[in-house]
């Protein structure tokens, strides 16, 4: 089991072997079976004891990817505090199976306060070697995207890691599609080498 924190919550990777040894199935988790709700308290037992981050405390969504090697990825996000004695919102309205999704991630995107945070970030990507696909975005708001990807698709969990040293600018946008909603409805500064362009010209 791989448990990696995020801004709101923590993301947990399952391999085979841990959906073995938890007598549960991604299918078991979808139907938000009897055993799936005994073996998810397990897993935040260990996930309150290595990270602190407690899902007892408040309401929670669970977002679960499907992996086509039999294990998947949960993204536990804290929804809403609702004091001491609160409870896990393992319902419909807070816990949706997301099965479309079980690819390889191949990008994850980050948003800057001001185009200057934005390339603080391309520099330092550029100074730890990135060479992968990155386009950069900004909305009327004044804020300011990037979208990075690795050189190949990787497991969520494995992304956020990479380029976890970009929170130190910016915010990881946790929507998962974020990347598609960024394209669509921003406006586009670079498409294609964006981390090159900013960091050698602003």
């Amino acid at each position: 089991m791989e448990i990696v924190p995020s801004r709101r919550g923590v993301v947990i990777t399952l391999s085979p072997p841990d959906m073995k040894e938890l007598e549960i199935s991604s299918a078991d988790i979808g139907k938000r079976s009897t055993g799936a709700r005994r073996a998810l308290w397990q897993i935040l037992d260990k996930v309150k004891r290595s990270t602190g981050f407690d899902a007892a405390s408040g309401t929670v969504e669970i977002v679960m990817f499907e992996d086509k090697s039999g294990g998947c990825e949960l993204f536990i996000n804290k929804t809403a505090d609702i004091g001491k004695g609160g409870k896990v919102g393992y319902i419909k309205e807070n816990y949706r199976f997301a099965p479309e999704k079980a690819e390889k991630q191949g990008a994850v995107s980050y948003r800057f306060d001001g185009l200057e945070m934005m390339a603080g970030a391309c520099r330092q990507l550029i100074a730890r070697g990135f060479n992968g696909e990155s386009g950069a975005y900004y909305d009327d708001g004044g804020k300011y995207f990037l979208i990075v990807g690795g050189a190949e698709k990787q497991s969520s969990s494995r992304l956020v890691r990479q380029f976890s040293f970009l929170s130190e600018f910016g915010e990881k946008c946790d929507a998962p599609c974020a990347d598609s909603y960024i394209k669509e409805h921003c406006g586009c500064i670079a498409e294609s080498d964006a981390v090159k362009i900013i960091a050698e010209n602003c």
